[in-house]
Order: C-alpha cells, then sequence, then structure tokens
C-alpha cells in the first residue's frame, strides 16, 4: 500500500497542543523517533506500535498526540516543509529571477544535503494525492516557490516562454534539473569522487541561459566581413 502525502493536512498548521512542557517534549520526541523509524522502515514499514516503542508509551497513549499514522506522517512533513521554507526564505530578497531561481536551487541542494533524511520523507518517500496538474502547482509548496519565480521573470520580460510550457512548465524543467542531481549523488554517484553541487549549479546556469530572451546582433563594421 502507497502512503500518500495530505497536501491540506500539510499546508494548514499543524495544531498540536500540549498541555504541559512535558506534553510538549513528548511530541517532539515522537517526531525525532517517528523521522528515524521512517527512515529505516520507509512509509509501508512504518508503524505507530514501533514508535510508541521507542519513546517510552504505551500506543493508546501515543494517541493522546496524534490521532492516527496519517496524522503523524503528516505532521512530519510538515515539519519538513516549514523547514525547507527557512532554508528558502533569503531567497526573496534577490534583485533577478534569474538571480531567484539559481539561489533556489541552491538551497534545495544545501536541505538535501544537510537534512537527508527529512528530505528523502517528503521527495522521495511520500507520493502526492493531487492527480490534477494544476491543482498541484497551486498547492504543492516549495514547488510553487519556482513557479512564482517564473512567473515574475516572464512578466517582467526577462524570461521568455519559446516552447510555450507555461511557467509551471518551466519551473518542473527546473525543479527535475535540481532533484536529479540529490538523487544521483544519494545513490547512483554516492561514491565517485567529483562535486556534482557543482556541477548542479553550473547546469542551472546554462537553464537559465536559455530562458533568457535572445539579444539583437551587434551590426557588423563597415568594412568587415
Amino acid at each position: 500500500m502507497n502512503t500518500v502525502l495530505n497536501m491540506n493536512a500539510v499546508h494548514k498548521e499543524y495544531a498540536v497542543t500540549p498541555q504541559t512542557k512535558r506534553g510538549e517534549r513528548t511530541t517532539e520526541e515522537i517526531l525525532a523517533a517517528a523521522r528515524e523509524h521512517l527512515a529505516e522502515s520507509g512509509p509501508d514499514g512504518f508503524s505507530l506500535r514501533e514508535v510508541a516503542r521507542r519513546v517510552g508509551l504505551s500506543p493508546s497513549a501515543l494517541y493522546n498526540h496524534f490521532e492516527n499514522r496519517e496524522a503523524l506522517i503528516n505532521a512530519l512533513a510538515f515539519e519538513c516543509v516549514q523547514l525547507l521554507g527557512a532554508y528558502f526564505a533569503p531567497t526573496r530578497a534577490a534583485v533577478t529571477a534569474s538571480e531567484r531561481l539559481r539561489e533556489l536551487g541552491a538551497a534545495y541542494l544545501r536541505f538535501a544535503a544537510e537534512e537527508p533524511v527529512r528530505y528523502r520523507l517528503v521527495f522521495d518517500m511520500l507520493e502526492s494525492p493531487v492527480a490534477n496538474w494544476d491543482h498541484y502547482v497551486a498547492v504543492a509548496y516549495p514547488f510553487t516557490a519556482l513557479v512564482e519565480a517564473v512567473e515574475s521573470g516572464l512578466a517582467t520580460g526577462e524570461f521568455t516562454d519559446r516552447a510555450g510550457r507555461s511557467a509551471s512548465g518551466i519551473a518542473f524543467g527546473m525543479w527535475a534539473l535540481v532533484h536529479g542531481s540529490v538523487m544521483l549523488r544519494a545513490h547512483h554517484l554516492a561514491h565517485v569522487s567529483i562535486d556534482l553541487d557543482a556541477l548542479c549549479m553550473t547546469a542551472i546556469d546554462d537553464y537559465l541561459a536559455g530562458l533568457h530572451k535572445e539579444q539583437p546582433a551587434e551590426p557588423k563594421k563597415r568594412g568587415t566581413r
């Protein structure tokens, strides 16, 4: 059985309101144990009973903090998306759309390198339940951040959509490039001695160069061929 990420739950403020400081610590301990267990077992092997065992609670006591298995996984996913948002936040200071997209790509690479378990949870282990692409584009953060940057570039004339892919199509190409690099670094090329992040940033530069409007060729000087 596949586990899907409940986008509506993730993008709402996930409210766990413990009554005591001890309850708050316990919630944090549950999330830490759940994250560790999920990384080891994957979504299909994820068990509330095992999470409870790791934090020294009975399974029934776990329900005082999370209603069910899906609620706990969504809490983990929300935590990951919030953290990625913190990595993305400085990119809003970028002057141009190209600068912001480049910085978003670099932030995505850093997040994947520094928070590999959280990265895998959202982008490798959980499926999106949203079947409609337009709906996905509207709700799926952090993809919406890429779309927003591309839309800005198209609106100002910095970018041109030569292939007619729309902002979401251009953003998807950027995401696929960076995500592919992360997955290669994590698996197939994990032990290859090469700076994959540097290669990825060069690829991002090439991708962005292809979005820029072509500059008119300079007229040849008289007497030259």
